[in-house]
């Protein structure tokens, strides 16, 4: 069974294009992390203990990543591999570009019927499926930056 993830470009807080992308997940991976820094100080080179200092500030990052096929030919309310590369090329602008802040001009992510995600494109995969030449596999990753409940 597959999971349906809704995108849409959203910009200052309403929808930035009318068109809302539905795509049949086979996978969808939620990771939460907390990022924290160790690095060596200059110690007595004479001694093999190492001078070892931890940093942690606190900061905790959120991530979902998607996985999933699509055809090159568009099935009935499923993009194509074409029109999914088009529109995450044309997120990716309408991001470098603007002066808005992060969340006024981000993805929508609906995953399922009780949360909203909003959230910015990383990186983008497209895997041709082996023996399969209109199938390809995708991976999109995005950084969250705002949740609601619905």
């Amino acid at each position: 069974m597959s999971l349906i993830v809704s995108l849409q470009h959203w910009v200052d807080g309403s929808r930035y294009e009318d068109r809302m992308y539905s795509l049949k997940a086979e996978s969808v991976t939620h990771t939460q992390q907390r990022s924290a820094t160790q690095t060596g100080l200059p110690g007595d080179p004479a001694s093999s203990n190492l001078n070892m200092f931890g940093l942690d500030l606190g900061i905790c990052v959120e991530s979902i990543m998607i996985s999933g096929i699509v055809d090159d030919v568009p099935e009935t309310g499923q993009p194509s591999k074409l029109q999914l590369e088009t529109a995450v090329q044309s997120w990716w602008i309408a991001q470098a570009t603007t002066q808005d802040d992060a969340v006024s001009n981000s993805i929508y992510l609906k995953i399922s019927s009780d949360c909203v995600y909003w959230g910015i494109i990383q990186s983008c995969t497209f895997r041709q499926m082996g023996g399969l030449e209109d199938r390809w596999e995708y991976e999109l990753s995005f950084l969250i930056i705002a949740r609601s409940l619905s």
